[in-house]
């Protein structure tokens, strides 16, 4: 499917649910990515998409997070990024952890319960989204101390 293939098949369920523009999305997911040959229903492959996503945030923080797994790299990321920090961090993970099961339980209902959700999501993704850069940026920061 071409992205004028994704666009389009993106514009019905937009009008239809009144999501964000394909242009936002496409920004932030890279949904123009989507190949329906390969994918199958459109919504469903956008939830992918995002749960990738948010996956890579939920395991680019997990290091910081975890305790129970100590290696060179967590080490090192974990001792250059102090307790108030951490604490911050692990409040974005589990909301992360929370969205990333809500886009799994999400692809088991109905086309409106996607949109719905994906709705709720889009409000809050900026946030999501900026929170996430100030702890990446820690963590890059960490590596710098080292």
């Amino acid at each position: 499917m071409s992205i004028q293939e994704s666009r389009k098949e993106y514009e019905k369920i937009k009008a239809k649910y009144k999501l964000p523009s394909f242009d936002y999305l496409d920004e932030e997911f890279e949904i123009s990515s989507i190949k329906m040959e390969e994918q199958g229903v459109f919504i469903k492959a956008l939830l992918r998409l995002i749960a990738n996503k948010v996956y890579s945030f939920l395991s680019m923080l997990e290091s910081v997070v975890d305790h129970s797994h100590q290696t060179m790299h967590d080490m090192i990321e974990k001792s250059n990024i102090n307790d108030q920090e951490k604490q911050e961090i692990f409040v974005l993970y589990k909301e992360l952890g929370k969205i990333y099961h809500e886009l799994y339980l999400k692809s088991l209902q109905s086309e409106k319960d996607i949109a719905d959700y994906l709705n709720l999501l889009f409000k809050k993704w900026p946030k999501i989204k900026e929170r996430q850069i100030i702890f990446t940026k820690l963590i890059v920061a960490a590596w710098e101390k080292e």
